[in-house]
């Protein structure tokens, strides 16, 4: 059987396209686990004290101890321990009182915010 033209060609695609996958999982490996207080969702006008958030905010921002997040015509999801959620409705504040593992604690001052878990042991 003779090799075809494309052979090389497609070889090369392979090769890239492994190499690649192999890039993106040690890129995930390496990337530090979700802290509690980090924004996971962003949709319309939102923000942490001055700090407006927006959808490229995801994973980056984080709500420290002692800060507010507002929501305007907006909803945020707050990650507080890995499987639990806090999601704040429109026109609504909390505050991070404690981010620490153990002993979470969110106070919310104005409007509505709902906690989801999933996962739980």
């Amino acid at each position: 059987m003779r090799p075809s033209k494309l052979t090389p060609i497609l070889s090369a695609l392979l090769l890239t396209l492994f190499l690649a996958g192999i890039g993106s999982a040690q890129s995930r490996q390496n990337s530090p686990p979700a802290q509690p207080g980090t924004i996971n969702y962003v949709e319309g006008q939102a923000s942490i004290g001055r700090q407006e958030l927006s959808s490229s905010s995801v994973g980056s921002a984080k709500l420290q101890a002692g800060q507010s997040l507002t929501t305007q015509a907006g909803k945020v999801e707050v990650l507080l321990v890995p499987g639990t959620f806090l999601r704040v409705d429109d026109n609504s504040s909390v505050k991070m009182v404690n981010p620490g593992l153990a002993d979470t604690e969110v106070e919310v001052d104005k409007g509505r915010a709902m906690v989801e878990g999933t996962d739980i042991n």
